[in-house]
C-alpha cells in the first residue's frame, strides 16, 4: 500500500480526508497545487485559524469549541473550551499571543484562555472591545511582538467606509484599545487595484506573514490584500486556486507554508484545509 492509500485510509476512519487539488488555474493565479484536508463535520463552518507548539488550531462558529489539527497526521481533536459548558457566541477569529488564546466574535468580544497547552474545559476571561459599534468583526491576528492583536472589520457601520479595509487595536498587556496601532486602508490604495471600478471589500481572515507583512483574505471578492506590518499596502492578487476557495474564513502562515480554511459553503459539503509550500 502506498503511503498516500495507508494515509487516505487512516483518515477516513477519523473521517477526514486528504483529497486532491481541482486541476487548472485561473490566469493571474499561482500553479501550485495545495494539499487540501476535508474536514469533519463538527468543523463544517471553521471561522478562525492559529498556530502553536507544531499545531494548528480552529474554531467553529457559533461555539466556543477549540480544536488542535495535525495537519500532516490528517488527525483533528477536539481540545478547549472556553468555559463548560462551552459559551455561544458568533466566532469568527482564532490567535496566540503571551502564551494566551484569543478567541473573537463578530461583535469584537474577545474570550481569553491560558490553557492551550493542555486539553480540558476552560477558565476565561471576557473583553468586550467595543469594536463592534464600529463594525462587523471577521477576523483576528497577533502582531509579530504579540503586544497586541488586530480585530479585522467585514463590514464597517458607515456606508461610506464599504471601500476601506479596517484594522483595530488591542492591547495585550493591559486589555484595552490601542488606536494608535489601528490600520486603515482604502481599496484604490492597493497596487494592482482598479481605479475605475467601485469596490465594496469582504475581508474574511487575517494573518501575519514572516514577521513582516500581514495579507488579508477577502472571500467574497476572491482577493488576497498584502501590506506591511505599519499599514503600507503593497499588493492585491486574486485568492489562489478559487475553484478549491468556496469561502475563506482561516488564514495562518508558517515557515515554508501557508493555511487556508475554507466554511463548506454548499449543504452536504465539508470545510476544507488547504496547505500551500511557500508562499502565495
Amino acid at each position: 500500500m502506498t503511503t498516500s492509500s495507508k494515509l487516505a485510509r487512516f483518515s477516513v476512519l477519523f473521517g477526514i480526508l486528504f483529497v486532491p487539488a481541482v486541476a487548472g488555474c485561473d490566469e493571474g493565479q499561482t500553479a501550485q497545487s495545495p494539499r487540501i484536508l476535508e474536514l469533519p463535520k463538527n468543523l463544517r463552518e471553521i471561522s478562525g485559524l492559529t498556530t502553536a507548539d507544531g499545531y494548528l488550531f480552529a474554531i467553529a462558529d457559533e461555539v466556543g469549541q477549540v480544536y488542535r489539527i495535525d495537519y500532516d497526521a490528517a488527525r483533528i481533536k477536539r481540545w478547549l473550551t472556553f468555559g463548560q459548558p462551552a459559551v455561544a457566541g458568533d466566532f469568527e477569529g482564532l490567535a496566540l499571543a503571551d502564551k494566551a488564546l484569543y478567541a473573537t466574535t463578530s461583535e469584537g468580544v474577545l474570550y481569553r484562555s491560558e490553557s492551550i497547552g493542555a486539553a480540558q474545559a476552560s477558565d476565561y476571561q471576557r473583553f468586550d472591545t467595543g469594536v463592534g459599534k464600529l463594525c462587523e468583526v471577521e477576523g483576528l491576528t497577533a502582531s509579530p511582538d504579540e503586544k497586541h492583536l488586530w480585530l479585522l472589520c467585514k463590514t464597517p457601520a458607515a456606508k461610506r467606509d464599504h471601500d476601506t479595509l479596517f484594522l483595530y487595536a488591542w492591547s495585550v498587556a493591559n486589555q484595552s484599545r490601542l488606536p494608535a496601532a489601528d490600520i486603515r486602508v482604502g481599496y484604490a490604495d492597493f497596487p494592482g487595484a482598479d481605479q475605475d471600478k467601485k469596490v465594496r471589500l469582504y475581508p474574511s481572515a487575517v494573518g501575519v506573514v514572516d514577521n513582516t507583512e500581514l495579507w488579508v483574505l477577502a472571500a467574497r471578492n476572491k482577493m488576497l490584500l498584502k501590506l506591511t506590518i505599519d499599514g503600507t499596502p503593497l499588493a492585491l492578487q486574486r485568492l489562489p486556486d478559487r475553484k478549491n476557495q468556496p469561502q475563506a474564513e482561516g488564514f495562518v502562515a508558517l515557515p515554508g507554508a501557508v493555511y487556508i480554511a475554507n466554511e463548506a459553503g454548499k449543504k452536504g459539503k465539508r470545510g476544507t484545509l488547504l496547505e500551500y509550500q511557500g508562499r502565495l
